[in-house]
Parts: structure tokens; C-alpha cells; sequence
């Protein structure tokens, strides 16, 4: 419910309406950007009321009026409302009453109902701030209640107040508490949350057209231990149990009867799930979840059969797939009436169209013993845009007028261009342009897509299909940038502002001259001067990709960030308020706070004397309240550093001349101290580091600069790993991997020099031994040992299948079998000579850990 109850919060702080102003209609997708007929959600008519107002109606595509607001100006890209907006519902009639400036929702909001009840709330800086704010949500409201800054209740409820009712309580604006009410006000379920996951209770989830149970979930301990989803008239439709390691799925039809039975991995303890049966999915659009949209039969958790189904529930397309899951056998297409449109048969690889139609999307491929023999894609409305077909493609525009022709050559089945042009099409529109002479590319054109319609972005040429120049434009169709290349390197470039006037060239080669750079959307980003490698200046902005996560609809704000002469004197800015000067000398900070950022952090360093001092801080690019990381220095060198979490201190490392040196501390999420190790030049040496690796907890002990103890323990306190060294002048360690699940042993072995198997390694299933062998140095000396059968070193026709192999020494002969992943021997022989020269197998080759079978990453060093 979450995306539910805060729906309107997203939707009132930042998209209040975009429109362009002109005559015709103007539709919007459902982020409420400019598009085509065929892809709009809704409509929006923009009539000017004087020269610096303009009255803006939004309808949906049902010709509901949805919205109606003034804004004060007719660029496409940042319209806001401004003054009294109003949002209206069923029947036309006034919902939700605000007053905006410059597009952020401000001040008083009144929500109305239909049967004529007001609520009364408060916005600040884009968000409810105290009362209440009122939705509409099909035949629902979603009403949410806000005190001083915080969400303290959200509730669901019907139109005709005679049904269910959904109570979300909040506590520091995450979910706590939800509850639902029946018809007469009697609680039937409540539900416990930890932030926004579910803890304990039963959770309802509901269908809004009209307000229905969709589903039913009971959570235990976090876990979801059962479920019931539900038709729209209310019969069962899914039933599922967990025990802890399995899900099982029970599906229904109207009638009652069961329709298929499937069983997964619950998700908690295995890797490698499982898949058994007959999986359903239904689909998730309002009004038609009561329609299948594509059953997958599974068998030895793999899926041997797919039947696809459009949004009427009607079935379009199967997939047959070979014994992997994964290959296909066949697909066919399907008409409505059940009749067989076309089908497509595989090449043996499983990839390869062999025979028969393909339709992908809006292109269909005519294929015959492999070879592609036709190929048609059209636009929308239906009209041919390629046809492909005797190693030649035709292009058309709407109008079936030919746009152009691109001829081909053929080897090995593949076509390749050979003289002509070629034309891609993206959303009905044309997005690239290629030229071809002579099997080598000539000349290309790319066009990116704006407010539904194409604006040229780049142009490249050609030599011997060696890229030589390039040119960037405008948004405007004004030339930006001009490259020149040769032997792949770039050579020169200049640079154009929108009125084509020259502003800026730089030579790549020897550094020097002025480089400018733009950000996606066409706007300057830098400008940085150079003197033959020397950078003299530089002057850059930066974009509020906060204001942007609120508001996606327009480009984000754009600020002066810093401007630096390099010889003299820098400044720097936060939102184009200065905040700080700095005092420079040949190119380097002297006196003063640098502000320096990337597309991920910022960081702020004080300077005195040319040397940094004092704190530096790195925050986070998209929340400039959080630190991510804090370094403290003196005289250029650095003190200690800290390392940063979730906002809070993670550990508190000390340096000397620049690396690790001395007593660290490390910290628990509640700010707690968790160990000690004390470093020495740059690497552990004495006590104890302790790791949150968010699924287990990773101890590990040093003494006298030898790790001499690692112990890995799941969240649920299983021992899953453990490493122990008997000194620090001991060469060998002891190692034992645990099941995930119960904590049973897998593996026991000795390393030698944390390298090589050594000792007696041993191989447990169920906690029984099933394997066992005695190493020296990674060389098998005796007993029996499995190891993954490497395809690339040793592959052969006949071992191409196999997944792992198993040697079995005693005194001077090994036997030798070959297997695949299903356990099924392929290949075995003996060695009855310690020296064979011909042997296959890398006997005299030391074993790792990674190496055994079963697989296990904590056999994996790395990891510890």
C-alpha cells in the first residue's frame, strides 16, 4: 500500500502540469510528457489569457476533465502551475483545491468528496505538512493525515463507504501499524511492519475497480507462511504454504477446479531454487487481473513449455524449449480463435531461427533452413517501414513513399551492408542513418527523440570506414561541436554556442585551448582553459538531480558550481550562491574550503598553507545531508579516516604517512563499538575486525600480522564458515564450510600458505562423509577426491556435457571417472603409472579449494 497512500504525495509535489502552447491537442504518456497520439494517456489544451499567463486543462483520454491550472510561461520544457490549481473526479465535480508557485503545491489544500465531505491540510515545500490530503484512486480514496512534517495515518477506503476500510498507522514516516476494517467497522486483520516490510499478522491487498480483496497473506516472523488470492466476483484463485524451504502454489479456475500445481524455493536458504509444476501468472492491470497471462510448465526445475496470452486472457504464442530451459525447440503463434497462425522451428543450437515465421514486435522474418528469406517491419498503424528481402532493403516513410534502398552481402547466413543507406526506426520515428559504400561504412546520422519528435544530435563521417570527424548540434539545429579524429585518436574539436558563434577549440593532442562539455540535455556543463597541458581555468555547473527525482517531467536546474583561475583565485558555489573563496598558486589550492563533486559525492576539503587541514568530508551527491565518509588531516597529512553507512559511522582507521597505521575501531549500527585491530605500514596486525556483510557477520583475528582466525556466521546465528591458523608462523590453516540451511558440515581441509588444498580434505553431504583424501601441496596422494571438470582447458567432443570428474588413488593407481551434471558417469579409465605422459587429466596440477565439487563460494579465498 505503500505507492498507494503516497501516490498523491508524488503526484502534488512537482507534477503539477507541462504543456506546450499551440492549437492542436497536445497528449502526454502517463509521466505526463509530450508524445504521440498512439502512446498518450491523456490530453491537455493550453489557451493564453495575457502575456505572462496562460490557462492550462488536462482531460484523459475519455474526455474527463482531469485538471485545470495557470501557468506564467509558454516554454515547452519548464511550465508550472502558479496560483489556484484544481483537481477534479467522477462527474466533473472539484476534488482537490491547492495554490502552487512555480510548480510546488504551497499553503492550504482542500480535498472534496462526493457526498460533499471536506478535508483541510497544509503544504510545505512540496509535501503535506499538517491535515490531510484526499485522492482519488479509481473507486477509491486514499486519504492521508500529516502532523507537523510526519505522516501519521493513511486510509483506503470506497466511494460508497460500504465496504472495506484500510488503516496504515506510520512513526517517523515509515509503515508501523496496518489494519483493515470490514463493512460494520470490525477490525478482520492487522499487520506489524519494520520500516515497510511485514513482520507479523494477516495483510490484505486489495483491487481498487471496485474495492475488492485481491489477496490475503499471513506473515510470521517476517516470512510469508501462507496465502489465498481472489477472482473479482470472490472465489479462490491462487492458495499458497511455506514451510521455510519450499512454496507451494495451488491455481483455480471460476469453477473451482484445480488448473495446476507448482512448487519454488521459498527464497530463504538455497541458491539454486527449485521449479516443479505448472507455474500461473495472471495479469496485474486494473479490471483484467482475473486473466491469465502466461502459464510456464516446469520439469527437474526447468521449463520445457510456455503458453502466452494477451491482456483478454486470450492465448497468442507457446515456446517449446529443449531439455536445458533455456534453448528453444519451437514457438507458434496463435490466432483468437484458437487456429495455428505461424510457428518457427530452431536450429539445434537453440537459437537460430531454423524454419518456419518469427513475429517480433512489428517485425516478422520469413526463415528456411536457416537463412533469413524475408523480412517486413511496419509502424503502428500498419504501413510497411523495411522489407527485407535477395540481400536488399527497401525503407518507406507513413506515407510509402521510399526513404531508401541498402544492398547486402551473405557468408555464413549473416546479412552485411554493402552499398546504400539504412534507415532504424524507434517509436514510429527514425532515430539513426547509416551510409554504406562498398561493404564499409560512409557517413551516419543520429537523432534523439523530443517531445515526440526527432531533433538532429550527431553526425559522423568516414575513411575507409575509419570514424575522421564528427559533429555534435544543438537542440536547436545549430552546430555544438566539431571533432576530428585520425587512427582512432582525437585530434581537435570546436565549439559552437546555439547561435552558431564559435566559443571555444581545443587541440587534444597537445592540450591546449579552450574544452568545453555539455550535459545530455544541451546545456553547458564546462569550460576549462589550458596552455600547452596547463589548465589556467575552469568554470563549471551542475544540475539538481534532487529538484529532478521530484519533478522528472522538465530537465533539472542548472547552477554555477565553481570558477577557478588556477593562477589566482577560485570560488565556489551552492546553488549559484557563492559559499566559499579560495586562494590559488600555480594550479594548486592554497587558503581556503574546496568544494569539489563527481556524479556521486561531494567533497569538501580546507586548505592552509597549500597543505590540506582539518576535516574533510565526502556527502552524497543526491542527499547533501548524508556523510558517506570524513578524513582528518594535518600539515597534508591524514590523521584518521572514517568510513560511513546509512549516516552513521562504520570504523575510525588512524594513518601514518599515509597508510594504516595504529589502533582502528570498528562500530555495530547502533554507533557501538564492535573490535579493535591495530595496523602497522598499511596492513592488520594485532586484533580483531568484525564485518556486517548484511546476510552474516564476518569475524576476523590477527596476531603479529598473520590472520589466524576467520569465522563466518549467518543472521540467524548458523556457522557457515570457519578458518583457523595454529600460529602465526604455521603455514597451513584449517578450514570447515557449513550448510546455509542447518549449519551441518560440508567440507573440512587444510590450505597450505592459504593456496593449496593440503591435509586430509574431506566431503560431507547431509552431514555423513562421502568423500575423502589425504594432499600434500595441492597433489592428490591418496583417497578419493571430486573436482570441476574445466570445459575450456580440457573440452572434447565427448566431454563437452561433463560438469566434473573423480580421482580415486591407491598406492600407484588412480581411477578416473567423468561426469555430468546430472551424476551420470560419461568417461572412466585407470592410471596405473604415477608418470603417464598421456594422461587427460591435470593430475600433477596443485588442487585449490575453488576448484572441488560441489561448487561452494566459501570455498573461494577471496571471499575471506
Amino acid at each position: 500500500m505503500k505507492n498507494n497512500f503516497l501516490f498523491s504525495i508524488a503526484l502534488l509535489s512537482g507534477t503539477l502540469g507541462y504543456a506546450q502552447v499551440q492549437k492542436d491537442t497536445i497528449w502526454h504518456d502517463y509521466l505526463d510528457q509530450k508524445t504521440i497520439k498512439e502512446n498518450a494517456t491523456g490530453y491537455r489544451f493550453i489557451k493564453p489569457i495575457s502575456k505572462d499567463k496562460f490557462q492550462v486543462e488536462s482531460y484523459s483520454l475519455e474526455n474527463v476533465l482531469i485538471s485545470k491550472g495557470n501557468t506564467k510561461t509558454d516554454d515547452p520544457n519548464s511550465p508550472k502551475y502558479e496560483g489556484q490549481v484544481i483537481y477534479y473526479q467522477e462527474g466533473g465535480k472539484e476534488m482537490i483545491l491547492l495554490n502552487a508557485e512555480n510548480g510546488v503545491p504551497t499553503g492550504k489544500v482542500i480535498s472534496k468528496l462526493l457526498d460533499g465531505t471536506e478535508y483541510v491540510g497544509e503544504f510545505r515545500e512540496g509535501a503535506l505538512y499538517d491535515g490531510f490530503l484526499v485522492n482519488e484512486y479509481y473507486d477509491c480514496y486514499s486519504k492521508l493525515e500529516a502532523k507537523d512534517g510526519q505522516f501519521l495515518k493513511a486510509t483506503l477506503f470506497s466511494k460508497l463507504n460500504n465496504s472495506y476500510q484500510q488503516v496504515v498507522t506510520f512513526k517517523d514516516n515509515a509503515l508501523q501499524l496496518e489494519e483493515v476494517f470490514d463493512a460494520n467497522g470490525n477490525l478482520i486483520a492487522s499487520l506489524t511492519y519494520d520500516q515497510f516490510a511485514p513482520i507479523e499478522g494477516v495483510k490484505y491487498t486489495f483491487s481498487h475497480k471496485p474495492l475488492s480483496v485481491a489477496s490475503i497473506q499471513v506473515y510470521k516472523d517476517s516470512l510469508e507462511i501462507e496465502s489465498t488470492s481472489f477472482y473479482s466476483d470472490g472465489k479462490e484463485k491462487i492458495k499458497t504454504k511455506t514451510d521455510g524451504l519450499f512454496k507451494d502454489y495451488t491455481y483455480f479456475n471460476k469453477n473451482g477446479e484445480v488448473i495446476g500445481e507448482f512448487r519454488n524455493d521459498a527464497g530463504y536458504e538455497y541458491e539454486s531454487p527449485t521449479y516443479e509444476g505448472t507455474h500461473i501468472e495472471f495479469n496485474y492491470q486494473e479490471g483484467k487481473q482475473d486473466n491469465i497471462s502466461q502459464i510456464i510448465t516446469y520439469v527437474d526445475n526447468t521449463a520445457v513449455f510456455i503458453r502466452h496470452f494477451d491482456e483478454n486472457g486470450i492465448l497468442n504464442q507457446t515456446i517449446t524449449y529443449r531439455e536445458d530451459g533455456f534453448s528453444n525447440s519451437k514457438i507458434e503463434y496463435w490466432n483468437p480463435d484458437g487456429s495455428l497462425k505461424a510457428k518457427i522451428e530452431y536450429a539445434e543450437d537453440g537459437y537460430t531461427p531454423w524454419e518456419g515465421t518469427v513475429f517480433l514486435y512489428n517485425t516478422t522474418s520469413e526463415y528456411k533452413a536457416g537463412e533469413l528469406v524475408e523480412e517486413t517491419t511496419s509502424y503502428k498503424n500498419g504501413k510497411v517501414f523495411e522489407t527485407k528481402k535477395d540481400l536488399k532493403s527497401t525503407y518507406y516513410d507513413k506515407n510509402g513513399k521510399v526513404l531508401g534502398t541498402l544492398t547486402y552481402t551473405k557468408e555464413d547466413g549473416y546479412w552485411s551492408p554493402l552499398n546504400g543507406k539504412s534507415f532504424t526506426m524507434v517509436d514510429d520515428l527514425i532515430t539513426d542513418e547509416a551510409t554504406y559504400e562498398k561493404g564499409l561504412l560512409k557517413h551516419s546520422i543520429n537523432y534523439t527523440i523530443s517531445n515526440g519528435k526527432k531533433v538532429l544530435k550527431t553526425e559522423s563521417f568516414y575513411e575507409n570506414g575509419e570514424l575522421v570527424k564528427q559533429i555534435t548540434y544543438h537542440n536547436n539545429g545549430e552546430i555544438s561541436k566539431e571533432e576530428t579524429y585520425r587512427n582512432y585518436e582525437q585530434l581537435f574539436s570546436k565549439f559552437y554556442d546555439s547561435d552558431g558563434k564559435l566559443i571555444g577549440a581545443f587541440d587534444h593532442k597537445n592540450t591546449d585551448g579552450t574544452l568545453l562539455t555539455f550535459f545530455d540535455n544541451d546545456i553547458l556543463q564546462s569550460i576549462v582553459k589550458y596552455n600547452n597541458g596547463t589548465k589556467l581555468y575552469e568554470k563549471k555547473y551542475t544540475q539538481d538531480y534532487l529538484d529532478f527525482s521530484l519533478n522528472s517531467l522538465e530537465a533539472p536546474k542548472t547552477y554555477l558550481q565553481s570558477e577557478i583561475d588556477f593562477l589566482k583565485e577560485g570560488k565556489f558555489y551552492s546553488k549559484g550562491e557563492l559559499i566559499s573563496t579560495v586562494k590559488y598558486k600555480n594550479g594548486a589550492p592554497i587558503e581556503g574550503t574546496v568544494y569539489e563533486d563527481d556524479d556521486y559525492s561531494i567533497v569538501v576539503t580546507n586548505y592552509e598553507n597549500g597543505l590540506k587541514e582539518g576535516e574533510e568530508i565526502t556527502f552524497s551527491k543526491y542527499d547533501p545531508t548524508t556523510i558517506t565518509g570524513r578524513t582528518v588531516y594535518h600539515l597534508g597529512n591524514k590523521v584518521f579516516e572514517e568510513t560511513y553507512e546509512e549516516r552513521r559511522v562504520t570504523s575510525r582507521i588512524p594513518y601514518e604517512n599515509d597508510i594504516y597505521h595504529g589502533e582502528a575501531i570498528f562500530f555495530d549500527e547502533n554507533g557501538d563499538e564492535l573490535s579493535r585491530l591495530i595496523f602497522q605500514n598499511g596492513e592488520p596486525f594485532e586484533g580483531t575486525r568484525i564485518t556486517n556483510l548484511y546476510t552474516s557477520i564476518l569475524t576476523q583475528t590477527y596476531k603479529e600480522g598473520t590472520l589466524v582466525s576467520v569465522t563466518d556466521v549467518n543472521i540467524e546465528g548458523v556457522l557457515l564458515y570457519k578458518k583457523t591458523k595454529e600460529n602465526e608462523k604455521s603455514k597451513t590453516s584449517s578450514i570447515q564450510v557449513f550448510d546455509d540451511a542447518d549449519g551441518s558440515l560440508v567440507y573440512s581441509y587444510e590450505m597450505y600458505e592459504d593456496t593449496n588444498l593440503h591435509g586430509t580434505v574431506s566431503y560431507y553431504e547431509n552431514g555423513k562423509l562421502q568423500r575423502q583424501a589425504k594432499v600434500n601441496n595441492g597433489i592428490l596422494e591418496s583417497g578419493a577426491i571430486a573436482i570441476q571438470f574445466n570445459n575450456y582447458l580440457y573440452n572434447t567432443e565427448e566431454t563437452n556435457e561433463a560438469s566434473y570428474y573423480t580421482l580415486n588413488k591407491k598406492k600407484n593407481k588412480t581411477q578416473y571417472q567423468l561426469f555430468n551434471e546430472s551424476d551420470e558417469l560419461l568417461m572412466e579409465y585407470e592410471i596405473k603409472s604415477a608418470k603417464n605422459p598421456t594422461m587427460k587429466t591435470p593430475l600433477f596440477t596443485p588442487f585449490t579449494p575453488d576448484q572441488l565439487y560441489p561448487e561452494n563460494d566459501k570455498n573461494n579465498s577471496w571471499r575471506y
